[in-house]
């Protein structure tokens, strides 16, 4: 039933036009625990597994985020190998296409998330803004060190395919309908 859904909506997400504009990115939710803590966590996989009992399996999640990555875009091979083959290209200039961010806070672009931590002690932040580069020293993808030095290897390998899948089809068309996606 999952690669029926993947498959319907890989075929529909190609009719869908890109954009040339600022878009939002990925997004995690930062829960306080009891003792203080705070936990981060990929506002993808915590919407598939709370809004949609989704299990998001990846094979061993220790491994690099490459790695998982490189996996997640074989599977979409076996159903779309046009559209892997542009992963693969966005892969390989992702390191020159990113800057990582320290001494700022990313501007928070979500709009339409229904979830929050379980002691409403939380809040949804921007992991990565996307943008279109318009001069040869601007980069595309700016993402939180720190948010980002947080997550899992998992995590990672998900944050970077929602980033493909949001460049693929447009930055503002449909934000949950990518989060959904890169769940699947």
């Amino acid at each position: 039933m999952r690669a029926y859904c993947l498959i319907i909506l890989i075929f529909l997400s190609n009719i869908i036009i890109a954009g040339d504009h600022k878009g939002n990115g990925a997004n995690v939710i930062i829960c306080e625990q009891e003792d203080g803590e705070k936990e981060v966590l990929f506002l993808d996989y915590i919407e598939a597994k709370i809004r949609r009992d989704m299990i998001i399996y990846v094979g061993e999640e220790d491994r690099p985020y490459i790695e998982i990555l490189h996996d997640l875009i074989s599977k979409i091979e076996q159903i779309d190998y046009a559209r892997a083959k542009l992963y693969r290209r966005y892969l390989k200039s992702f390191n020159s296409e990113v800057k990582f961010i320290t001494e700022y806070t990313l501007e928070n672009t979500i709009t339409n998330s229904l979830l929050a931590c379980k002691n409403d002690k939380g809040t949804i932040q921007q992991l990565v803004i996307q943008i279109t580069p318009r001069f040869k020293e601007d980069k595309r993808y700016f993402i939180d060190k720190n948010l980002w030095n947080q997550l899992s290897q998992k995590e990672k390998a998900g944050v970077i395919l929602h980033e493909f899948i949001m460049r693929e089809i447009g930055y503002k068309r449909d934000p949950e309908a990518v989060r959904y996606l890169t769940s699947l």
